[in-house]
């Protein structure tokens, strides 16, 4: 959202200490703990100075400003009066009652002090940016041009020089739409003073507003490595973890930071609100946001905000007298509909948001965020012709967006030309034209088949056209789906939209991805785009896994953790355990969670109970009265009922012992232990564990080889120093402490599997794999102990179970083509045509690509005696094969050879042989032709 109305707080810090500050040593001090943040002792200094000499201008200007940036805005106005008695400081002090005021939402009140004082053959820099941001917060442009826009050639004139007034200037031409202007001037302004902080902030803004992340990122550190506290970078940083970096907990501790010293600070207060928002924890997000409101009733940014949570709790009347109270202050102000709508799409109200959008429009029909919202919503929805239209206007509005150039320029004038759309059974695709002949055949008939198997699943029909499009370039597909060019997930869904990498990767599941996506369809659809995350990111998990059980990606281990440690997520505190995870394992466990929470309503009250809950939050319920209304229980008894189910199917990992560094955080606690026990090897090993958390792996490493010292057998300092052992590549070292490791009185997972991992690279197979099998008797399924354990079988290929061990790892690793691969030529050698299919399929839902993989299928097609499906198949794809294609051909070779087609098959090795002129498989193959 566009912000036109800060307060920089040290704008007037020039004013005010042009002359005769360098003189004065106690306001020197002042100034210095101003600058510094140390607002405390600016006060305590200042008043030492106005108690000897209550005129001072510089003291009283710097007392004003102090005031100001604390919030204390009834001190701030006394502190401004006693300034306009100082002789020669009157319109410094006007201006410095015009800040106050601009600060409170008295705008009227500013234009009223400060319009007669204008002077047309004066720069007057800091009355006109003040006066402006009155004429603008009122919507009165036209005024706000009068006063601003002559600065330019006073500028031009050279009348503007100094850092604080090219900073003016910079703020009025960013505030009038010459954004690059604009930024020549900040950059000036920055040039001429590198120590006068404003100049920084506003460039900030001004970067932020564009989505120019990493500039702003650079720029606001740039003023906290001068002023750590200063509020507006702290805030502007806040905004950066929550748009850019998606970690909203860093915003919530840099806005509490600045709440800590100014507790009515506006920006800081809409971060909270913002963040509390995103975990749909309205009445919290309230409070903050009509906090704000009360230090400034009239912040057109805090009623947005404000507008937006009432629009997210489905107030529709309180929305409404939000809306009307900030169009009496600004009668355009059509922002707060395109806030609204951006608030919206975040949980998945696409189709509400367009018709937001275009509530903006009517008020201001140049709007570039309505624009910009239209285009992508359009897009969304399937409608590439009313998309591009207003993501070009919006370029033609603001075309120094980041945002909009990426869609506008990147997406909708160059790549999409390199796509095309196909339909296919009532699907809508876009394929990249290079990868079409492979997505087509494979990808498209397995995306209509899950669509099939979900209309029935959920008993309702999508509304279309439902689209899905697959990006070859993991950059585009970034840009594709939010407008930014970094992304890290594999594909997503947008109510009917689904964007996804391509499956040329070759490193995921790609049908376990489109099949999750299409699942969220109908969570949005069905619970009219009110489904919370956690559920339909949970039962989207559970669907895939309910479709095949091979794609269940547990984590066991860190959610019987969990349990242990009293931190399993309860139902009202899910889309915290989302927004403000503290790492990616934290999302993940988030994730795995929400499923088995699907899963236990699944099988405790069945699959239309889940239905029933999204139709319950499609009719605006608050998903306590959906658990109530369709569970006949409180949001608390499902919290204790879920977590002695998770405790019944997690019980074998209960007693594990898994040590995790993280859970020793608190270093001068586990210190003062060690210290005040020497001879308690435990308390000393955690010790090394707090140590290592800090980061300190040395001193860590020392610890735990005091730990040893002490008892030879600590399984937690033997563990650690063998993991750490490992992680230098000291596999003897590491053998010797993981061997005392595993003894403990409980079972350990993660020791046995480093043990297991340490004794293959010795060649010690044999004591490797019982380490593996012991993992397996816990949990059969586990992904890493069946990986080990086929890495060993591999080593024995002609061993007749080895492609059972290669399946079973196969099917436990959904990322892995070549287990897959590997699995099903074993199988087709043991003559077991069904496995061979399987494992064959599996790699190509994985890797298709790829020219051993498409091999393998063709080979599963002729032992299945489908010789003419297989040729079909080849024929279609092989120029589409990106890794291997020699394999591709050699196998096309094989099946035409099959057919009788001589001369087709020795055109087909003629071109393999190119690239493998050796292959063995290859050269008997055309030796059999001749």
């Amino acid at each position: 959202m566009t912000q036109l109305f800060r307060i920089l707080p040290s704008a007037l810090l020039i004013l005010v200490l042009s002359s005769s500050v360098a003189s004065s040593e106690p306001l020197n001090v002042a100034k210095d703990a101003l600058e510094s943040g140390n607002l405390t002792l600016a006060e305590t200094t200042l008043k030492g100075i106005l108690a000897k000499s209550a005129n001072s201008g510089d003291a009283l200007s710097l007392m004003t400003l102090l005031y100001r940036t604390w919030g204390k805005w009834d001190d701030a106005r006394k502190a401004a009066q006693a300034l306009a008695k100082s002789p020669g400081w009157e319109q410094e002090a006007a201006v410095a009652h015009a800040e106050i005021d601009l600060a409170t939402g008295r705008y009227d009140k500013v234009v009223t002090a400060l319009s007669p004082l204008i002077r047309a053959d004066k720069p007057q820099c800091a009355l006109r940016w003040a006066l402006g941001r009155a004429y603008l917060a009122t919507g009165r442009t036209t005024d706000a041009f009068d006063v601003l826009d002559p600065m330019a050639d006073f500028y031009l004139d050279s009348q503007i020089t100094t850092a604080a007034d090219l900073t003016y200037l910079g703020q009025a031409l960013r505030s009038l739409g010459h954004f690059k202007n604009a930024n020549d001037i900040f950059s000036e302004a920055a040039k001429a003073d590198q120590t006068y902080l404003p100049a920084l902030l506003g460039w900030g803004e001004l970067f932020l507003s564009k989505y120019n992340y990493r500039d702003a990122d650079h720029t606001f550190k740039d003023v906290l490595k001068q002023n750590p506290k200063e509020p507006m970078a702290l805030v502007g940083m806040a905004r950066i973890d929550i748009d850019s970096d998606n970690d909203p907990s860093k915003a919530l501790e840099r806005a509490q930071e600045v709440l800590n010293t100014i507790p009515n600070h506006t920006g800081a207060l809409r971060v909270v609100s913002t963040v509390h928002r995103y975990n749909e924890r309205y009445d919290d997000a309230l409070v903050a946001v009509q906090t704000a409101l009360r230090a400034n009733p009239n912040d057109l940014d805090s009623l947005a905000e404000l507008a937006a949570v009432y629009y997210l709790q489905d107030n529709s009347k309180a929305f409404q007298e939000t809306v009307d109270r900030a169009l009496a202050i600004h009668p355009r102000f059509a922002q707060i509909y395109a806030f609204a709508a951006n608030a919206g799409e975040r949980v998945h109200r696409y189709k509400e948001g367009i018709a937001l959008f275009e509530r903006a429009l009517l008020l201001d029909p140049d709007l570039p965020d309505a624009h910009i919202g239209l285009g992508i919503g359009y897009s969304r929805m399937g409608n590439d012709e009313k998309a591009e239209y207003h993501l070009n206007l919006a370029h033609s509005l603001d075309p120094y967006n980041v945002r909009v150039f990426n869609l506008a320029s990147i997406f909708y004038d160059s790549m999409i030309q390199e796509f095309e759309l196909r339909d296919y059974s009532g699907l809508r695709f876009r394929f990249h034209k290079s990868e079409k002949e492979v997505l087509e055949h494979f990808v498209a008939p397995a995306v209509a088949d899950g669509k099939l198997a979900l209309d029935k699943r959920y008993r309702f029909e999508p509304e279309g056209p439902v689209q899905v499009e697959i990006f070859p370039d993991e950059r585009l597909f970034s840009i594709r789906t939010v407008g930014l060019p970094r992304m890290a997930a594999h594909g997503v869904c947008f109510g009917k939209l689904v964007t996804a990498r391509s499956p040329s990767e070759g490193n995921f599941n790609w049908r376990q991805v489109l099949y999750h996506e299409l699942a969220h369809i109908y969570h949005i659809q069905l619970s009219q785009s009110r489904v919370p995350r956690w559920f339909t990111e949970g039962l989207a998990v559970h669907e895939t896994r309910v479709l095949r059980s091979q794609w269940d990606q547990p984590m066991k281990i860190e959610m019987a953790r969990a349990i242990r440690l009293g931190r399993v997520i309860k139902v009202g505190q899910f889309n915290q355990a989302f927004t403000l995870a503290r790492s990616f394992e934290d999302i993940l466990l988030a994730y795995y969670q929400a499923s088995l929470v699907a899963q236990f309503i699944d099988e405790t009250w069945g699959f239309e109970a889940l239905r029933s809950m999204l139709v319950a939050w499609g009719d605006k319920k608050t998903t306590p009265e959906v658990v109530r209304a369709v569970l006949s229980v409180d949001t608390e008894e499902l919290d204790a009922r879920f977590l002695q189910w998770v405790k019944g199917k997690l019980s074998a990992y209960m007693t594990t012992y898994e040590p995790y560094v993280a859970d020793y955080s608190d270093l001068a606690r586990h210190k003062s232990a060690a210290d005040n026990n020497p001879a308690d090897a435990q308390l000393r090993a955690e010790f090394a564990m707090a140590q290592l958390a800090k980061g300190d792996s040395k001193a860590a490493h020392a610890t735990f080889l005091e730990a040893v010292q002490i008892d030879a057998s600590n399984r937690l300092a033997n563990y650690m120093l063998g993991q750490l052992a490992l992680s230098a590549d000291n596999t003897d070292m590491a053998i010797t402490y993981l061997q005392e490791a595993v003894l403990g009185d409980s079972e350990s997972i993660s020791a046995r599997l480093s043990l297991a991992q340490a004794l293959i690279t010795q060649g010690k197979s044999k004591e490797a794999t019982q380490h593996f099998e012991s993992v397996l008797s816990i949990d059969p399924g586990h992904t890493e102990a069946l990986v080990g354990l086929a890495t060993i079988a591999m080593s024995s290929p002609d061993e007749p179970d080895t492609w059972q061990i290669l399946g079973r790892a196969a099917d436990a690793d959904q990322k892995n083509a070549k287990l897959a691969i590997l699995a099903s030529q074993g199988a087709g050698k043991a003559n077991n045509i069904e496995r061979m299919a399987h494992y064959a399929n599996l790699a190509l839902e994985i890797a298709p690509f790829n020219g051993e993989v498409v091999a393998a299928l063709a080979t599963t097609k002729l032992a299945q005696g489908q010789a003419q499906q297989a040729l079909s198949d080849l024929s279609m794809i092989v120029d589409s094969v990106r890794e291997q294609k020699e394999r591709a051909l050699v196998a096309l070779a094989h099946v035409k050879l099959q057919l009788g087609d001589n001369v087709g098959a020795k055109d087909a090795l003629d071109k393999a042989l190119k690239a493998i002129p050796n292959d063995s498989e290859a050269l008997e193959l055309m030796r059999r032709l001749q």
